[in-house]
């Protein structure tokens, strides 16, 4: 499980180190090791980060938002397809993206080869999970299709964004409900909505559900799946949220834009870089 992806993909844990993209400036990706201070890994601006271990892949902002990877070893940099890909997910040995061009969803193996489209409808955001693919049309219905087969299924009629699934919950923010956030139960076939919610950064750790609220200054709450609590843990003005372990890292978009990383559990944040 890999929501990281649906807020960007960029923070990376990668053994004792973290990989961060500079959102704020735009000055490259960087590397921080146990305690030391960051270095710039490279001066390309790393999107949907994924690893296998030996290659980081990424859609690359600095250059038109291509497909590539990075060796871990060389720390050399290589083009595997030259469209923008948005959305970039590794699963097994398949690469998954949406093309920026068309919004058509495509996959391909990590060394760029055997390109195919498996979606062929614009769609505006997609997850894994399992043997299953979760996306949401650019005509507003929310689709599971199977990666067996490739067969889909409409699911429900919405425009769900910030696109996350853990077991059997489909966790969104609706764009047509002022983009209140959603927890939609397969099993059960039902949703829960909150209304006090407008969701961003949308994240989970498979307990709890992290996110921004736009209706509270962009705070950080905490929303529990199964019993629906609801609890704010940080009064900063946040975006892009990364669980990485037991710290979510984030974004503050206040006057000073940097990384920051706190316990799961709240509490006092502390920089991460400058």
């Amino acid at each position: 499980m890999n929501c990281n992806i649906s807020n960007g993909g960029l923070v990376l844990k990668l053994n004792n180190q973290i990989i961060w993209t500079d959102i704020a400036g735009y000055t490259g990706t960087y590397l921080v090791e146990s305690d030391l201070g960051p270095t710039k890994l490279t001066d390309s601006l790393f999107w949907f980060m994924n690893t296998d271990g030996k290659y980081i892949y990424y859609s690359d902002q600095r250059n038109r938002h291509g497909l590539y990877r990075l060796n871990l070893l060389s720390k050399r940099e290589e083009l595997l397809l030259d469209r923008p890909c948005y959305g970039l997910v590794l699963k097994d040995d398949w690469l998954f993206f949406i093309d920026e061009m068309d919004q058509k969803l495509y996959r391909c193996t990590k060394d760029g080869l055997n390109l195919s489209k498996i979606i062929d409808e614009k769609i505006i955001a997609f997850t894994a999970m399992n043997n299953s693919m979760w996306y949401t049309t650019a005509g507003g219905n929310l689709k599971r299709c199977n990666l067996s087969n490739m067969k889909s299924n409409s699911v429900l009629s919405t425009t769900a964004v910030g696109l996350i699934v853990v077991n059997q919950w489909v966790i969104f923010a609706d764009k047509h409900q002022n983009y209140s956030l959603n927890i939609y139960n397969t099993l059960t076939q039902t949703t829960s909505t909150f209304d006090e919610i407008q969701a961003s950064g949308i994240n989970t750790d498979g307990r709890f559900i992290y996110c921004s609220n736009g209706k509270d200054d962009r705070s950080i709450y905490r929303i529990g799946i199964e019993d629906n609590s609801v609890i704010r843990i940080c009064g900063e003005k946040t975006d892009f949220l990364h669980v990485i372990e037991d710290q979510l890292y984030f974004c503050n978009l206040g006057h000073e834009k940097a990384w920051y990383k706190m316990s799961l559990h709240g509490g006092q944040a502390t920089i991460v870089s400058r």
